[in-house]
């Protein structure tokens, strides 16, 4: 009798267990797990526009920019005030290495090639870097985005065993007061925001397709924060760096 007891208790375990794990089976079925958002952890399908010019935001060439120039360009906005505006064309990678513009820094150079920055005083250089901490002889752009031109801040950084957050530019692009203002009601520009990544990883050729997108994209505007405007703080005369490049066409 203990034996059939004992035989009767495991049925009974066994199908009391079978019942809670087809219960528990069926809530599942009923009630899934909610699926994560298409966009959680993604960046925006498309690049998000703003109304204002200012230090930090990309001008890119619109499909009606005219002058040959600029077609195509994407420019980082260093500065822009009522004096006037600065800005640096990031996706126009040349195969001319820092070593041939400053061959005074030898091997340092190298491996670091050169950006077209823009037809303005094509003999400078400049250079933007990511930064967590604040440098003395730089210009915050953005986020952790310094630019500078002082030539003992990249040497420091060229003898660092990593100096992957860099990237050098040689000439810039400049407006006068109001002329940009006048180019963007004109339509020859579109402004957008920007973020590290593009600015350090995204592919030159196809960055302009990037922000522009199809012809008939619906763009949807953001305003700028109200307040005056970050200017470009110019370092010791000493400090502008003379580099020996060719002019690039276009």
């Amino acid at each position: 009798m203990a034996r059939h007891r004992w035989i009767a208790l495991i049925i009974f375990l066994s199908l009391t267990c079978l019942g809670v794990i087809g219960g528990l089976l069926a809530f599942r079925w009923v009630h899934p797990d909610p699926a994560p958002h298409p966009l959680a952890g993604r960046a925006p399908a498309y690049p998000i526009a703003v109304a204002q010019p200012a230090a930090g935001v990309i001008l890119v060439a619109s499909r009606q920019m005219l002058d040959p120039r600029f077609q195509h360009s994407v420019i980082l906005l260093l500065a822009h005030d009522n004096e006037g505006t600065v800005g640096l064309i990031i996706n126009r990678p040349t195969a001319i290495s820092l070593a041939d513009a400053l061959p005074e820094l030898g091997d340092k150079g190298a491996h670091h090639l050169l950006f077209f920055g823009g037809p303005v005083a094509l003999n400078s250089l400049m250079f933007l870097i990511r930064s967590p901490v604040p440098l003395t002889q730089a210009t915050l752009v953005l986020d952790d985005i310094y630019v500078s031109s002082d030539r003992g801040t990249l040497e420091q950084l060229l003898g660092k065993r990593k100096a992957t957050g860099m990237r050098l530019y040689f000439g810039y692009a400049g407006w006068g007061p109001g002329q940009l203002n006048a180019e963007l009601a004109r339509g020859s520009w579109q402004l957008f925001q920007t973020n590290a990544d593009t600015l350090f990883q995204e592919q030159g050729d196809t960055l302009w397709e990037k922000f522009i997108g199809p012809a008939n994209r619906i763009m949807v505007r953001r305003p700028t924060e109200g307040g005056s405007m970050p200017r470009l703080r110019a370092g010791p005369a000493a400090a502008i760096m003379p580099v020996r490049v060719a002019p690039t066409g276009g």
